[in-house]
């Protein structure tokens, strides 16, 4: 990753995510001040983010949890577990199941714009 003055880039196949947080920034990630720390008090000085506040996590691992994620919106992993169980004697839930996952991989690509 760099940073040019407050903006950080992460380097080509990466994305940018807090330490400690889960949520991706993206590929761009334009720096601020922050005034209060993670339980909500006040810092006595305002922190200006920067690149030792980031980490850069690579496009496949970012993939794979984003099509889990759009799993996870339908089937738990309780309904997957019995899906693949019951694979042989209910092919037609079986299918389903195989044509929603392929659609997740899809909708994460056009997300990630892979």
């Amino acid at each position: 990753m760099k940073q040019i003055d407050n903006l950080l880039i992460a380097d080509e196949g990466y994305f940018l995510r807090k330490i400690g947080e889960r949520d991706i920034v993206g590929k761009e990630y334009l720096c601020g001040y922050i005034y209060y720390d993670k339980n909500g008090n006040k810092l006595d000085v305002p922190h200006l983010e920067n690149e030792y506040d980031f980490e850069e996590i690579s496009i496949d691992s970012v993939y794979g949890e984003l099509v889990t994620k759009f799993i996870r919106e339908k089937y738990s992993i309780s309904d997957e577990l019995a899906i693949q169980r019951q694979r042989d004697t209910k092919p037609e839930d079986f299918a389903e199941y195989n044509a929603f996952c392929e659609e997740c991989k899809v909708k994460a690509k056009k997300e990630l714009n892979l």
